[in-house]
């Protein structure tokens, strides 16, 4: 992530069965990954890895509030 954000969306080249695994790496500021459907906010810290269906779930990242709940 050049910008440190990613606008809510839903991968186009995987298949609902498939998961994608999220691999974050590096130093950055704290994040939120974010599943809008299923209301859900996480922390995404370096050395994170989310296993979740890109093509079935909507989802993106932005940068994190002190009000998020993980």
């Amino acid at each position: 992530l050049n910008d440190c954000t990613t606008p809510y969306h839903m991968d186009i080249n995987g298949q609902e069965p498939w998961l994608d695994m999220l691999i974050m790496v590096g130093d950055y500021w704290p994040l939120d990954f974010v599943v809008p459907t299923l209301e859900l906010r996480l922390k995404y810290n370096p050395g994170m890895i989310i296993a979740m269906s890109g093509s079935a779930l909507e989802h993106g990242v932005r940068i994190c509030s002190r009000t998020c709940i993980s």
